[in-house]
């Protein structure tokens, strides 16, 4: 057995013992709520980790946006096993001849939950408030390109743009972009009882231990939802929510770690849900900093990666491999290439051109408690040490990470979520003048290709432009990006209907419980 194959079993054996002795430390330290019990009638429960905010618009993270999922609708979604861009609160989404004019038409007929109608207004009111700096929402970044937004009679809407973007409506994705009640007071109650129109209504709300939704009769979509009340139970470890789910006293997880793949596979009353997707966590170095400010140490730091290797041991094979470029193999503007292999001989080379024939030392932060960010550094390590780069890890826990390290050291490492539109990960994280340019990297040339590929409007012209893009991050850019990796759920084998979605905005309107 070669070492390659030999290191993969033993850290697959590792994996496996520490999976069984976790679930059996959570077995015996971990208590289950007492609101964690068995309801009769047509119920649905969901176990996860407690989320704020809620509200759409300012949203930090997955968990939030499953459980606003349940409240709120988008004007389009992500549906079905094939993840088809379907409408939703609009009917149609349609651009004028440049793409700079789009025309949404609204379903008429559709009530929040307090009782006033779904209109045009709303989503003038919904976007204007994304767009204010006093809200601080992330959609801001993503949608600045918008000049203004009007209704057009009660169920039309005209987005009027500064750019072209023939690709505007993959933003509505986003799973901040749910629909907000002009006339609701958001501020007050959006994280406590809130308003939207979506399949449930939230009844009650006990924090950090329980949200009780019942069925919208008002849905628009005839048949749905399925179950007549849905419950979501907080509960802050994984293991003690896989645990429940065993028990049969929850149904569904939105969120499985890679370690319980292992333990949970072909488990006679759990089903694993794959989501496939373009989650990545790239390690980013400052370019404007020794040594990383020399693009030769740069194409060095990429060729100490055996790419398999890593995504075998860090996500168990889970994903498609990358080639650093940022642009997800599954996207259709993706264009594959001859994949980088493990060069550590060219990779001294050039760190001795560059002046570094001895090596050095990088201090690379990330978090601890947010897989797989940790075990990406620790690999990562590994695998450079022996071109003679010397990685310092330092993890925190996810929050310290974020609010004191994340963009202010030169070597870290960060979780990305999916987008639709790989220009929409592209222009908040590499361009030159992104807030959240993590490597700090400045190349003009990328920020034109960036510009004339969003504007393009013939496929074949912005594809060439994407390969463009793809070739000068893979030699040049400031992060080692070797995988995307998938994500994953559970539920019991009870459960029917339950769809996991790659934008995170989880579809629970058809799922019963059997």
């Amino acid at each position: 057995m070669d070492d390659h194959k030999k290191s993969k079993l033993n850290r697959r054996s590792f994996l496996k013992v520490a999976t069984a002795a976790g679930v059996a430390a959570a077995t015996s330290n971990l208590w289950l709520p007492r609101h964690l019990k068995a309801q009769a009638g047509s119920v649905a429960r969901l176990g996860i980790i407690p989320a704020m905010p809620i509200l759409p618009g300012n949203i930090t993270s997955g968990d939030g946006s499953n459980i606003a999922s349940i409240i709120y609708d988008w004007l389009f979604r992500l549906e079905g096993p094939e993840q088809v861009f379907t409408p939703s609160l609009a009917t149609e989404g349609t651009p004028s001849e440049e793409a700079r004019v789009w025309s949404l038409k609204l379903r008429q007929g559709v009530k929040f939950h307090h009782g006033t109608e779904f209109c045009a207004e709303d989503v003038v009111y919904t976007m204007n408030r994304w767009l204010d700096p006093a809200v601080g929402s992330g959609l801001a970044i993503l949608f600045k390109q918008v000049d203004k937004v009007e209704a057009v009679g009660r169920y039309e809407v005209k987005v009027s743009l500064k750019v072209k973007d023939p690709d505007f409506l993959l933003k509505f994705l986003d799973y901040n972009a749910g629909m907000l009640s002009r006339e609701f007071d958001n501020v007050g109650q959006g994280n406590n009882i809130p308003s939207g129109t979506g399949a449930f209504r939230v009844v009650e709300h006990t924090p950090n231990q329980r949200i009780i939704l019942e069925k919208n009769p008002n849905y628009f979509i005839p048949g749905l939802p399925k179950v007549d009340r849905f419950e979501v139970h907080f509960v802050k470890e994984v293991p003690a929510q896989m645990l429940a789910l065993e028990a049969g006293n929850i149904d569904l997880i939105r969120w499985v770690s890679f370690d319980q793949l292992l333990q949970y596979r072909n488990h006679p009353r759990v089903n694993l849900i794959t989501v496939p997707l373009a989650n990545l966590c790239p390690i980013s170095f400052d370019s404007t900093q020794k040594p990383f400010d020399d693009p030769r140490v740069r194409r060095a730091a990429k060729l100490v990666v055996d790419r398999a290797q890593m995504m075998e041991a860090v996500a168990y094979g889970e994903g498609l491999l990358n080639n650093d470029d940022y642009v997800w193999p599954g996207s259709p503007w993706h264009t594959a290439l001859p994949l980088k292999q493990r060069n550590l001989a060219e990779a001294r080379k050039l760190l001795a051109e560059a002046g570094y024939s001895s090596g050095f030392s990088i201090d690379v932060y990330c978090s601890n408690n947010r897989p797989p960010t940790l075990e990406m550094v620790l690999a990562y390590k590994e695998m450079a040490k022996e071109a003679g780069i010397n990685v310092e890890v330092k993890s925190f826990a996810q929050d310290i990470f974020y609010a004191q390290y994340w963009l202010k050291t030169p070597g870290m490492c960060a979780s990305w979520g999916h987008r639709e539109n790989p220009l929409d990960l592209l222009n908040v994280l590499v361009r030159s003048d992104a807030a959240w340019n993590e490597g700090k990297y400045v190349n003009p040339a990328l920020d034109k290709l960036l510009d004339q590929c969003g504007e393009e409007l013939d496929p074949a012209k912005r594809k060439a432009y994407y390969l463009e893009i793809q070739k000068i991050l893979s030699e040049d850019g400031p992060g080692v990006v070797p995988f995307f990796y998938n994500a994953f759920g559970a539920s019991s084998k009870r459960v029917r209907g339950f769809q996991m979605t790659r934008n995170f905005i989880s579809d629970y309107r058809g799922v019963e419980v059997v």
